[in-house]
């Protein structure tokens, strides 16, 4: 987490660690759902990026499965 951007880490923790909504979210950032959607998205991305590949683990692990991405 610590790799990623200030914006990418705080929605992540909205999401997830809050355990916000989509709407919540918007509402917190103060701009519409559509926004924080894409947002949300960009930053599951990046942390996608900074995920470490371990020799024979399936094409995406159980963190970033429960993350929705």
């Amino acid at each position: 987490m610590a790799a990623l951007r200030d914006s990418e880490r705080d929605i992540l923790q909205l999401a997830y660690w809050d355990e916000l909504s989509v709407a919540e979210i918007a509402g917190v950032l103060q701009c519409s759902e559509a926004a924080a959607k894409v947002r949300l998205h960009r930053a599951r991305a990046a942390f996608r990026k900074q995920m470490p590949v371990t020799p024979g683990a399936s094409k995406q692990n159980s963190v970033t499965q429960k993350m929705g991405a």
